[in-house]
């Protein structure tokens, strides 16, 4: 939702609307309900005017793109370049740009390859061999 303030202007039975903004949309959002592309934000990243953790350096048009995607589809909202867009949208994109980016492990396996452990004291110890 952004901010506005405005007159009205009333002449010969009719009546004209003038809207001003009283805060800045997003940082590169164009118009509202449209999604910004990812080179839009990949400039505002670079302008500092959005915030990207070091975790996700370096980053790509096309991580971008699906994080925006993600973002529609965790709303509810039309996936796409065409798709829909919002405040709620811009402020869950930046808070995950800003985010460090989770790692995947290496799974962990169900028995560890110990190699050459050492004897556990009061254990029985036996050799397979």
């Amino acid at each position: 939702m952004l901010a506005v303030q405005g007159t009205v202007l009333l002449n010969n039975g009719g009546a004209t609307l003038q809207l001003q903004l009283l805060g800045q949309p997003g940082p590169t959002q164009d118009l509202p309900g449209s999604p910004p592309s990812a080179a839009q934000i990949l400039q505002s990243i670079a302008e500092g005017e959005i915030v990207l953790h070091h975790s996700r350096m370096p980053i790509n048009a096309k991580e971008i793109a699906t994080m925006i995607c993600a973002q529609q589809s965790a709303l509810g909202l039309a996936r796409g370049r065409n798709g829909g867009w919002n405040e709620e949208a811009w402020d869950r994109l930046k808070k995950l740009l800003a985010g460090v980016k989770r790692q995947r492990g290496q799974a962990t396996l169900a028995l560890l390859d110990l190699g050459a452990a050492p004897p556990v004291p009061g254990a029985a110890n036996f050799d397979f061999l």
